[in-house]
């Protein structure tokens, strides 16, 4: 399916910049359109969904932002600046950030 992205994704190792156009699977595309990441090319996009106040996602921000297995999974092949982003925006979490996430960043940060 072709969205236009509402806010910066992180696709793989790309990120695509708000307002961009770009292609994925039908269940990746109904993914983001629901939780108001992306919206239909074509189709009359919404107003985002608010958020916690603090502005757009960055990177690291966005890389950390999925299921703790996706974002291990997602390491391999990332570039060690967005990783380092990734591992500071995970730990900013404090209390709630995740012992199997920060590990794996920081050993692929190091590597």
């Amino acid at each position: 399916m072709e969205l236009i992205a509402q806010k910066p994704i992180l696709i793989g190792k790309d990120v695509i910049p708000d307002g961009e156009s770009f292609e994925t699977h039908d269940r990746h595309a109904k993914e983001l359109i629901d939780k108001g990441y992306a919206a239909l090319k074509g189709a009359a996009t919404a107003a985002p969904p608010a958020g916690n106040g603090q502005g757009e996602l960055k990177p690291g921000e966005q890389f950390v932002a999925g299921k703790a297995a996706d974002v291990i999974a997602s390491i391999e092949g990332t570039d060690k600046e967005l990783l380092a982003a990734a591992l500071e925006a995970e730990k900013a979490k404090g209390e709630k950030q995740r012992k199997g996430v920060v590990e794996a960043l920081t050993a692929a940060v190091e590597a």
